[in-house]
Order: structure tokens, then sequence, then C-alpha cells
């Protein structure tokens, strides 16, 4: 918005807010001077007009709200300059106040985005891209694999669904690949770090055992024992247990990333509505050269940061 168009929107502005105000009608407009004319010894004079008609108090007040509804006005300018061009996607995706920028550490450094309910079915986000407007360094949201899996790398669009949300990690993905949450995925946590970290919701060892238990569980009380002190979305230690080999392919099968896939990836509850998305830049202390070649990517304050499409529109500011 040009200069010249800001100072007309302030004119018509403010005669907007005159007319609210009564405009001509008001009593101030018509009331007449309030002055006290000459007087003579002996004489009181009265003075001409009437001071009701002229309340300072509400004045004062009326100034303050046309100062305040100029700020607000001069502030929404500025943040309609730093928005740019919308997005056709404005409003369906927005970059959430859960985020946790400015950390030191990449892998702990996140900004969350959410696809709201009144979203568009299959919203592909990759390419998409985020821009920091203090120093205009930009990352673009890679590809991921829907199904996490360790047998293979090919990845494919991220696709957002109403109410999906994506957790867009800085540094770089503890398995090498940014993914969708499932049921099952908790048990990579068993040896990996994850930030913020993983749901722990994969299926009870104990209804598995019940379910899929392939032995003699009335004579095998010593592997339903053992199976009733193993944590969610934890391999057992099997190591110096004395146990059937039905328990032992029971655990092989079940207890595991890959069995819970193969038992459990048509349950209706089995897939999660969030991504983990991994932009990889380094840290000064696990990759120097990464992070020399990249820069900080968000300030740790005083930042704004853009979510822009595949076509370089707005489709969110974050500001912090």
């Amino acid at each position: 918005m040009s200069d010249g168009a800001f100072i007309l929107g302030f004119f018509l502005f403010f005669f907007v807010v005159w007319i609210a105000s009564g405009g001509p009608n008001h009593p101030i407009s018509f009331a007449g001077p309030y002055i006290t004319p000459i007087t003579t010894v002996g004489t009181v004079q009265e003075g001409y007009g009437d001071i009701n008609d002229f309340n300072t108090a509400g004045a004062r007040s009326d100034l303050f709200s046309i100062q305040n509804s100029i700020f607000n006005l001069k502030k929404d300018v500025r943040d309609a300059k730093l928005f740019g061009e919308a997005s056709p996607y404005k409003g369906m995706v927005t970059i959430s106040w859960g985020s946790n920028v400015g950390a030191t550490d990449p892998d702990d450094e996140y900004i969350t985005i959410k696809a709201g309910y009144n979203a568009e079915p299959n919203i592909n986000i990759s390419g998409w891209q985020l821009v920091a407007v203090s120093n205009d360094r930009t990352a673009t949201i890679p590809f991921g694999q829907e199904l996490l899996s360790k047998t293979s790398n090919a990845t494919a669009p991220i696709i957002l669904h109403p109410n999906d949300s994506a957790i867009i990690v800085t540094g770089e993905s503890p398995v090498g690949v940014s993914f969708r949450e499932n049921q099952c995925v908790g048990y990579y946590t068993q040896n990996k770090s994850f930030s913020p970290s993983l749901s722990q919701s994969c299926p009870d060892p104990q209804d598995d055992f019940e379910q899929f238990y392939s032995g003699n569980e009335y004579k095998d009380g010593g592997c339903e024992e053992f199976i009733s002190n193993v944590d969610r979305c934890s391999v057992p230690n099997e190591g110096g247990k004395r146990l059937s080999s039905s328990c032992y392919r029971f655990i092989d099968t079940y207890l595991n990333y890959q069995g819970c896939l193969n038992t459990h990836r048509g349950d209706q509850r089995f897939w999660g509505n969030s991504w983990r998305i991994y932009l990889g830049r380094g840290s000064l202390t696990k990759n120097h050269d990464e992070s020399r070649k990249y820069g900080e990517l968000w300030k740790s304050s005083k930042e704004a940061i853009k979510l822009l499409d595949q076509n370089g529109k707005t489709v969110d500011l974050y500001q912090y």
C-alpha cells in the first residue's frame, strides 16, 4: 500500500469516526462560544452558551478512542504489508502458537502447522516454504513417508487432511526421514530421541498375548507373567529368562515395530493425525560445516516467520 493511499485512508477513517460520533449534529458543533462578557461593579454576568454542551471528559474520551483506532489502523496496514499476497490456503492451514522456535539445538527447535476442520481434503505441503523475515532464510518442506518403513527409503509428497497437524523440526530426523505418526511408531523411542516426544500409544502387550499367543497359555504361566511386565512400545529383554519356544516366537512376532505394523495396520485407530517433518539443518556441535553454510534459521526473539505455498503466496504469518 502506497503512502498516498494510506493518507487518504487515514482521512476517510477520521471522517467516518466524526460522522459516527454525531458529525454536524454533535452538540459541540452548534453550542457556540462559552465566554463571560465584561462586567460592571455590582453586576453578575453569565457566559454565552451552555457549559454542559461541552463535556471535557467526554471530549477526551472521544479523542483517545480516535487515537486508538488510528494506531490499530496503522498496525493493520503494517501487518498487511508484511503478510504480502494471500494464498488460497490462507485460513485453511495455520502456524500454531504451540511452536518452540529459537532453541539453541536445531533438534529441539520446531514450528507446528495445522489444517483446520474446514480445510480442503488433500493439501500437498511438500514444496511449501518457511521464510524468516529477519534474514530471508528459507527452508523447504520435504517429502516424507506416510508409513514409516525400516526396509525402504522411498518418499512421497506430504498430504494434510482436515484437522491434521505437522511438527516441523529444524534439525535432522532420528530415523532419516519425515514420517506420519502411527500407533506403532513409539517402538522407535526405545533407542532414539525425539523432540517433542512421541506418543507411547502402542497396543498393550498383554492384550496381544491374550489375542495372538499360539502356545498353551494354561501351561505357560511363565510367559504370561513375563509379558505382564513388558511396557508398551518396548522390545523385551529376554536375556537370562527361561521361556518356552512359543513365548520367544510370540515376542519376536508381535513385540517390535514391524510386528506391530503387520498385526495392527488395519486397526481403526492405527493412524495418527500428525506428521513429523525434518528440515535437516545441523548444529555447530553436531555439524560445524552445515551450520556455517546455513546459519541460524530463526532468531530467538523478535522474529516473523512466513509459511508460503508452492506459488510463493502467504498461507500464514507467525510473529514472536
